[in-house]
């Protein structure tokens, strides 16, 4: 037998002892302390504050950041602003908008923020959100939100990972408001000006769809190279013929919720 298959005999022989729990040593067989672990299934929240494991907070009226899990790292932050569809956010929340990212990230923590003004209750969304258009603020106060908003969120880049466009719709997620903002154009302008309002900080801002992404750089090519921190959220993804995921593999992942069938 040659030195070579000689040293994989070893070896194979040296692994076969391993995973049979014990070790060949001077002659004699010495066992492997083990540990036996027991699996159960659980819905409950699972810690894991190093990986990209999140939680989702809403904040409602206000933009005052509660106090954040340490069991993640992570967090995907709803901020509702119903009580501002008619004039400019006050002074005192952006203030206090500020303080609580300066304690995000000297927690080290990182946040993907939204802000929105239309929470449906379960009645709305029980009749598939055909009960009512979204309330939402005209377009020039979205507007002028983005604007109060962006320098706060700019000099406090280090908390942020990510901006939803959001804003339009139920949720903030672009869908079931009035004609004269769910329109492309609409939503494209949330986009465009939440994109120049945040250029030049490490803040990815994020569409709403693949479609929507793909359309916005093909009007703004330029982006690529002035802001190439840009993407899409979709919570639905795969629910589309566009999201270039196969109907199957959709359904099995988001079933009802997302009114997808096999």
């Amino acid at each position: 037998m040659s030195r070579w298959n000689s040293n994989l005999l070893e070896s194979l022989i040296f692994l076969c002892l391993m995973f049979s729990g014990v070790f060949a040593f001077g002659g004699e067989l010495v066992g492997i302390d083990t540990e036996i672990f027991e699996f159960q299934e659980s819905e409950s929240a699972t810690s894991n504050p190093d990986r990209g494991m999140f939680d989702q907070v809403l904040v409602k009226n206000s933009l005052r950041l509660p106090a954040l899990s340490n069991d993640y790292k992570n967090h995907r932050v709803y901020f509702l602003l119903d009580e501002y569809l008619d004039r400019p956010l006050a002074s005192q929340d952006l203030i206090q908008l500020e303080e609580g990212l300066q304690k995000v990230a000297s927690a080290e923590h990182r946040l993907v923020v939204r802000f929105f003004y239309d929470w449906p209750s379960p009645d709305v969304v029980a009749s598939g959100l055909k009960s009512r258009r979204a309330r939402t603020a005209s377009f020039s106060m979205m507007a002028r939100h983005i604007q109060q908003l962006s320098p706060v969120l700019k000099r406090n880049s280090k908390a942020i990972f990510a901006a939803e466009s959001g804003m339009i719709g139920f949720w903030g997620e672009q869908h079931g408001d009035t004609p004269e903002k769910q329109n492309s154009a609409v939503i494209s302008s949330i986009v465009d000006l939440w994109r120049s309002e945040l250029k030049g900080t490490s803040i990815q801002v994020l569409a709403r769809y693949p479609k929507a992404l793909g359309a916005h750089v093909g009007r703004h090519p330029e982006m690529l190279v002035e802001q190439p921190r840009f993407g899409y959220w979709n919570d639905c993804l795969g629910a589309h013929d566009d999201d270039n995921m196969r109907r199957v593999t959709a359904a099995s992942m988001l079933g009802a919720p997302c009114g997808v069938a096999p």
